[in-house]
């Protein structure tokens, strides 16, 4: 598969599933993006793993999508949000 905007990061891996890999401390730029988040396998390239670091590319709005959960505070706008649609 070809990703249309591949962004290199590192992290290491908690655990996978058949379809996810559970990432912890996604790294861009060598800067922690991301404490833990859900990668899809569809959106995520493995280059390698090395001493429990992996690297590869995972699509953009991917990255995007979980950073803003994870700086998400405020459970009760989403929920108002669900409940509007």
């Amino acid at each position: 598969m070809k990703l249309e905007i591949p962004i290199p990061v590192s992290f290491t891996v908690k655990t996978t599933t058949d379809k996810a890999i559970i990432a912890q401390d996604i790294m861009l730029r060598e800067t922690q993006y991301i404490k833990e988040a859900v990668l899809p396998k569809m959106y995520t390239i493995i280059n390698e793993t090395k001493k429990g670091i992996t690297t590869a590319v995972v699509e953009k709005w991917v990255l995007l999508q979980r950073y803003t959960e994870e700086q998400t505070v405020d459970v009760e706008s989403h929920v108002d949000e669900l409940l509007a649609v």
